[in-house]
């Protein structure tokens, strides 16, 4: 629903942008579970579980996509929007499962025959990715995928971009994926990131996801000097979405090992 008021605010390939984001964040969340994890279910059994140990993106963006292609299987916006509107008021001010929202869909489009092929199982009880990825809107991607590129491609450390136009065009949102594409490559060789650093001038974002993920690129390509940031931040912020990672990072890392041992305890 975030997505969907985004889109109407910024425009659709925004909405999208955001999706495929959003699956990349799954698809990091399922690779640390492990793809058989009953966690990576969309319907998780939580009896005796502690929530903790639950706890990833994996409902949040199977879910999306789940709602992306029911959206995409009745229709459009045109017709699934007006069912979310009906969902809403009849289910408002009232705690529901999902055999709610299933069987107010399946009444909502009685008449619709593409509700048949709905594998109902496959998509709430599976583990792993989702069946089905929809063809998103790639447009506000490409730009940081080119960015990206010119960093981890560099054959040497003066092949890199030496102006900043480029990252000044993206939104924050932009910066966010650059960082995140960027930690699903090989680590850049420290001096170049010192030199990425002293262009867009990264270590001075506020942007709480952002330094999430530049902190988490600093680890990675072993700054020393940005330990105690990254273990003052993973403190402070508290959320385990931010604390684990770093919190990992750092247990992979040999020689902060210790360190971050000692500041979890």
């Amino acid at each position: 629903i975030e997505r969907k008021i985004n889109g109407r605010l910024k425009g659709e390939p925004y909405r999208h942008f955001c999706a495929i984001g959003g699956l990349k964040d799954l698809k990091q969340s399922i690779k640390t579970l492990g793809d058989n994890s009953p966690y990576t279910k969309l319907v998780v059994n939580l009896t005796g579980v502690d929530p903790d140990d639950a706890f990833s993106t994996c409902p949040y963006e199977k879910g999306h996509t789940f709602l992306f292609y029911l959206e995409e299987l009745v229709g459009g916006a045109d017709k699934f929007e007006p069912f979310l509107r009906s969902y809403f008021s009849q289910f408002k001010y009232q705690s529901v499962d999902t055999d709610d929202f299933k069987n107010h869909l399946l009444t909502y489009f009685a008449d619709e025959e593409n509700m048949k092929s709905i594998d109902w199982d496959l998509w709430l009880f599976s583990t792993g990715m989702p069946p089905y990825i929809p063809q998103y809107d790639s447009t506000m991607q490409e730009a940081v995928v080119r960015l990206v590129d010119a960093w981890a491609n560099a054959k040497t450390d003066d092949d890199v971009p030496t102006s900043a136009e480029d990252f000044k065009l993206l939104i924050p949102e932009q910066v966010e994926e650059f960082c995140a594409l960027l930690l699903e490559r090989e680590p850049l060789p420290l001096e170049r990131l010192k030199k990425l650093d002293a262009l867009y001038d990264m270590s001075s974002i506020k942007n709480t996801e952002i330094k999430f993920r530049w902190l988490r690129l600093c680890i990675r390509s072993r700054w020393e000097e940005k330990v105690d940031e990254a273990l003052d931040f993973a403190t402070r912020q508290g959320r385990m979405k931010y604390v684990r990672p770093i919190f990992r990072d750092l247990f992979a890392w040999e020689k902060t090992r210790e360190k971050a041992i000692r500041k979890f305890k």
